[in-house]
């Protein structure tokens, strides 16, 4: 990339706003080719899909509140607030997402036949420090079969959805 060549031909570290840059720049392009759907589409198999939708609701209320959620062919979007247990946020969401991989997982490759990973390693977190910031990701996620052209409306694909108090908070 330009940024990185520039740094490197000027021998210096990549500045702080040159770091967001390049970040931005490479989510948005993992999402253009998510939204392409690309890669392995297990999640297409409605069994998996609901497996997943299935694992996401199991400990709502209890360990988070679940707000938001959407299972495409090949990710799956989640929008959620931990019941902290008063630690640090990492140990209230790592333990959730381990849960949820491990879980479906399991299943998921009992459904397909076959051994080995079924989740890529990374994933993509995002702290929402506020209310308009949470519309925005609940709003993404919903859309998301809508603008990789799966659907025309966000309710009309099976395997997304959200809480009944949002649901209310659309309607008003």
């Amino acid at each position: 990339m330009q940024i990185i060549q520039e740094a490197e031909r000027q021998k210096r570290q990549l500045s702080e706003y040159e770091k967001k840059r390049l970040k931005y720049l490479f989510s948005r392009n993992i999402e253009r080719y998510l939204d392409q759907l690309y890669g392995e589409c297990w999640l297409k198999d409605p069994a998996i899909a609901q497996l997943c939708v299935d694992s996401l609701k199991y400990f709502d209320g209890t360990r988070y509140r679940l707000h938001a959620w959407c299972v495409m062919p090949n990710h799956v979007h989640v929008v959620f607030t931990a019941v902290s247990t008063g630690s640090k946020l990492d140990s209230d969401l790592i333990p959730i997402l381990h849960s949820w991989e491990s879980y479906t997982a399991h299943r998921a490759n009992k459904i397909l036949g076959r051994n080995g990973a079924f989740w890529q390693d990374e994933y993509y977190d995002r702290l929402i420090r506020s209310d308009e910031e949470l519309a925005h990701y609940i709003d993404y996620t919903l859309e998301n079969p809508v603008k990789a052209k799966l659907c025309s409306n966000w309710y009309d694909w099976r395997w997304s959805g959200c809480s009944e108090r949002i649901k209310q908070l659309m309607t008003d």
